[in-house]
């Protein structure tokens, strides 16, 4: 029994495939809207391109086939594909048929209707071809027929396309066709209408609030509404339908474009940073390979375009997901409106392929999910601009109650700004800012200004402590102010709640006032009233402390006819500047010279625009061997013979005639010249020592050096060679280093001095007395000479505290075996008194002025008989 059953079935269904293949060709026409000519049509593959209508109606036709989906899809190939159906009219009268391929992404498609075996009409049409010849201006391939009563036709259809080849083709009488065609129309018009509603919208809104995302968001939208009309056949149709070769370029260009800003959109609308950016970076870049790609291989730059951007649209889903985690709610919208648009998406490829049935919603399903979409991210775009308003609101809110704290510290940074944060006194910038009111209303011609300088701070720091220092500075500044309040001619920088201020603080210690006087001796004779009333003891909690205050002053008399009415005037704050380098500068001399006020001098200004230029004039004058040297004899105040020169360098420049020593040493020092320059010395000293020996074989060469030549680690090598080279023994020669500049806990200093004694070279202390060091820390940096200075030596024979002080270094440097060197005799007295003291050498005026080598040679000859 079940065999016979099995048997009949099989029958059945045998009896129905012959069936269906007598008749898959045949389409009889009816009164239907619409009929789908693909579900009995039948199919032929042409690889190579070379089939013609008249092959395939001859005998010797290729194999046909049938298609197992309703809409045959054979998706990216280089082959064409020809399709074949037989249209019948059953009825007596003619019918007029409008034969349509849904798809309008096709290149070409050519119609041939056949008639006994005879081609009776044939047309071609695609995206390779304008526009503007179509016979039906229609955005999809259509072709119009007619057929007669009681006939048929046969139906020729062949498709060549670099994007997929679906035949999804319909037949329906003339005035359904344009019905269907004014209501998809309809629905186009009002869906990119409420596409084009929401570019404006977010132009406008990026217009109002200046947010880039609405920008980027506007023109998203707009390049997909590009790429969507491209599908549709809209863009050919209306933007260029005599360009048909931009139909495919434009849909790359457009999709590549739309890919690239919904990865911006993703970046800005959450911010993301660090590796996610740079991901999103990298994708985007990379969305723009197709549009190289497409000029070699149309087809395979539109697969390349889709695979980007299934990779973007998972990549920014897969950064949505991360967020969502994160607790970030507009993440959830994020991901609901790409869940969306895949799923219709997915929807409408199931369609294209004919695994899901067609109808009126599968073919605007895409349209709806894009436009579902987009509306779903301006949600999420207001969301988040809602979130971030009401954060600011708070945030408003919040600040208005703090506005009175606010307002409190806004006051008390201003103050700090403006004063000085020990004393309170105004600073330097609450200074300058006056000084150009002053200048711009012409009330301030005779400009005076005065600098203040206590020298004894840091010794109170070190003895009383940084708490009591900060009260002295208080109090200091207290004082000064009280007493500058009775001088009418100083100028009030500030008005306070306790009165005028007249001084600004510069730092703890210094301070500079403004003077309006007549004439430069108006301002001397203020400074000396100021000085009268400084360097009296200053009581400071029971205690009388000497300030060591000197004062410098300058004074400018400026051109009242030059005065621009401006506060902003640079020039003015330039002026005040260098009024407040020329004070500070003269202070400094003040100190230097041991007097209570000092006038600034231009003549003795080391940083002025002429040391300037001489730094640069150095570094020739070095190079071009332009510098000399000349020597001074020693004498032996024992035997009265000559012991020894000092090699002293010389520059006489061109225009400014011979140069200071101390002044460009110090130029060299600071600019990265004492090296060289040094080494030139010890170099042409020793050769020119060479000679001077001839004439008496024991002298002793003495050269200075700096304390910087100790920091080089080659210098001991130097030295030694430059011996050799003169073959000069070591132990006569003395090398020099100012006591001032020796710093005695520094290794370095200490390693080199202990270098230069292991070779035998004697070391000299220059100019003792004017720094701090004590004869047991000179001790320790390994001399065997002390040169007391010059400017003690001077005064022997007027101040007994000089005597003193000239014995009692003697006396000391003798306890510990050093010889003593005197600087400066220049009188007979002077060298007497020396000797009484027990003073080992004498050098100076008194013997002979620094002279050149050939003369000291003569010198020599002359002293020896």
């Amino acid at each position: 029994m079940d065999v016979l059953v099995t048997v009949r079935l099989w029958l059945i269904l045998l009896f129905g495939s012959l069936m269906a293949n007598s008749a898959y060709a045949n389409i009889y026409l009816n009164d239907a809207p619409s009929q789908s000519l693909t579900s009995d049509a039948l199919f032929l593959e042409d690889p190579s391109h070379l089939f013609t209508p008249n092959m395939i109606l001859s005998k010797n036709a290729p194999h046909w086939f049938e298609s197992s989906s309703s809409v045959p899809n054979f998706g990216h190939t280089n082959s064409a594909y020809w399709m074949k159906v037989t249209l019948t009219n059953p009825g007596k009268k003619d019918q007029e048929r409008i034969i349509s391929l849904k798809t309008p992404l096709t290149d070409f498609v050519s119609f041939y209707v056949i008639k006994d075996q005879s081609i009776i009409d044939s047309y071609t049409i695609g995206d390779r071809v304008s526009f503007n010849i179509r016979r039906i201006p229609h955005p999809h391939p259509s072709l119009k027929v007619k057929i007669e009563g009681n006939s048929s036709i046969e139906l020729l259809v062949r498709q060549l396309s670099s994007t997929p080849i679906i035949f999804d083709m319909d037949m329906m009488p003339p005035e359904h066709f344009y019905q269907e065609h004014m209501y998809d129309t309809a629905k186009s018009s009002f869906y990119y209408g409420i596409l084009s509603l929401l570019v404006i919208f977010s132009l406008y809104t990026f217009w109002i609030i200046r947010e880039p995302i609405f920008l980027i968001y506007a023109a998203f939208i707009f390049f997909r509404v590009l790429v969507q009309s491209s599908i549709d056949g809209y863009a050919f149709q209306y933007l260029f339908p005599n360009w048909p070769i931009l139909q495919n370029f434009n849909l790359i260009v457009f999709a590549c474009l739309s890919i690239g800003l919904f990865a911006a959109f993703t970046r800005e609308i959450f911010n993301v940073t660090n590796q996610l950016r740079n991901a999103l970076n990298v994708l985007t870049a990379t969305s723009f390979a197709p549009v190289l790609i497409m000029f070699s291989s149309l087809q395979f730059a539109l697969i390349v375009t889709k695979l980007i951007g299934i990779v973007m649209v998972f990549a920014c889903l897969g950064i949505a997901c991360y967020y969502a985690k994160l607790g970030i709610r507009i993440a959830c919208y994020y991901i609901f409106s790409v869940l969306i648009l895949l799923t219709t998406t997915t929807y409408f490829i199931l369609t294209r392929f004919g695994w899901v049935p067609h109808s009126d919603l599968t073919a605007f399903i895409f349209q709806f999910g894009l436009l579902a979409e987009v509306i779903l991210l301006v949600i999420l775009v207001s969301r988040r601009f809602k979130q971030e308003a009401r954060q600011r609101a708070l945030a408003e809110y919040s600040a208005l109650k703090k506005s009175q704290h606010t307002d409190n510290l806004e006051q008390l940074l201003q103050h700090r700004a403006f004063h000085h944060q020990k004393n309170d006194l105004p600073n330097d910038l609450l200074l300058h800012k006056n000084y150009q009111q002053l200048v711009s209303t012409n009330d301030f011609n005779n400009q005076g200004l005065v600098f203040l300088k206590a020298h004894q701070f840091k010794e109170f720091d070190r003895t009383l402590g940084a708490n009591c220092t900060d009260r002295l500075t208080q109090a200091l500044a207290s004082y000064l102010n009280e007493t500058l309040c009775n001088y009418p001619s100083i100028v009030t920088i500030e008005d306070s709640d306790s009165g005028p201020l007249k001084v600004a603080a510069m730092d703890a210690s210094s301070f500079v006032l403004l003077v309006n006087a007549e004439s430069e001796k108006k301002v001397e004779s203020l400074c000396r009233s100021l000085a009268d009333h400084l360097s009296q003891p200053f009581n400071f909690e029971s205690i009388n402390l000497d300030l060591n205050v000197r004062i410098g002053y300058t004074f400018h008399q400026r051109n009242p006819s030059l005065l621009k009415p401006t506060a902003l005037d640079i020039s003015s704050t330039e002026m005040l500047d260098e009024l407040i380098r020329r004070a500070k500068i003269a202070a400094g001399l003040a100190y230097q010279k041991k007097t209570f006020i000092q006038a600034y001098n231009e003549s003795e200004d080391l940083f002025n625009e002429r040391r300037l230029s001489l730094a640069a004039e150095l570094r020739s004058a070095l190079e071009e061997d332009l510098l000399t040297l000349a020597y001074q004899p020693q004498m032996d105040l024992k035997t009265g013979t000559c012991c020894g020169i000092e090699a002293l360098l010389r520059w006489k420049h061109a225009e400014h005639g011979y140069i200071n020593t101390e002044e460009f040493i110090l130029l060299a020092e600071q600019n990265g010249l004492i090296k060289p320059l040094t080494l030139w010395v010890v170099n042409q000293a020793l050769r020119e020592f060479k000679e001077i020996r001839t004439q008496q074989d024991n002298l002793q060469l003495s050269i200075n050096i700096s304390v910087l030549n100790l920091h080089e680690p080659k210098f001991l090598k130097v030295i030694s060679d430059a011996l050799i080279a003169t073959n000069t023994p070591p132990n006569q020669l003395t090398l020099e280093v100012t006591e001032s500049s020796l710093v005695t806990n520094d290794q370095q200093e200490m390693i080199t001095l202990e270098g230069l004694k292991r070779l035998g070279i004697q070391v000299s202390i220059d100019d003792y007395g004017t720094g701090y060091s004590g004869l047991s820390q000179i001790h320790n940096l390994a001399a065997q000479e002390l040169k007391i200075d010059k400017s003690f030596v001077f005064e022997m024979n007027k101040s007994q505290s000089a005597r003193t002080i000239v014995k009692t270094s003697i006396d000391m440097a003798h306890d510990l075996n050093m010889t003593v060197v005197a600087e400066g005799v220049e009188t007979l007295q002077a060298e007497e008194l020396l000797i009484e003291m027990g003073c080992d050498i004498s050098q100076g005026y008194h013997y002979s002025k620094p002279v050149s080598n050939i003369e000291i040679i003569e010198w020599l000859k002359q002293h020896a008989s």
